[in-house]
């Protein structure tokens, strides 16, 4: 006997891969008659639940605001009025300016370091 014949493969496809499990059980004639009518029925019933039914208006889902702040929004919140779509695009105006402002910075340190560098390599070569 084939291990795909045995009833532990069997029973194993069914809760991995239910398709392959259903044939399995019904080339094989695993189970008896009743057990394996229950058995597609309810694989049946689980897919037509799947495909016809609600979907869970309760899952929550992440957004990411910035790289430090993390919030979680409930899938059935209310659309934001137009004054909450301004107030968070001037936020987010806002935060993009300061990171600007900061490279900008950033920026101006960098070139003064290397000018300082190349004045002390100069004053080396004229010594």
């Amino acid at each position: 006997m084939k291990f795909y014949e045995k009833t532990w493969f069997t029973v194993l496809t069914l809760l991995l891969f239910f398709p392959l499990g259903l044939f399995l059980m019904w080339r094989y004639q695993k189970f008896n008659k009743a057990a394996r009518i229950i058995i597609s029925i309810f694989f049946g019933f689980l897919i037509v639940s799947n495909l016809f039914g609600e979907s869970d208006t309760n899952q929550s889902r992440t957004t990411v605001i910035s790289e430090d702040e993390v919030v979680d929004v409930e899938a059935d919140t209310e659309d934001p009025t137009a004054e909450e779509v301004a107030e968070a695009e001037q936020a987010e105006r806002e935060e993009q300016e300061k990171a600007d402002a900061e490279a900008a910075k950033k920026a101006k340190e960098e070139e003064a370091a290397r000018k300082a560098a190349e004045r002390k390599t100069k004053r080396r070569t004229i010594s």
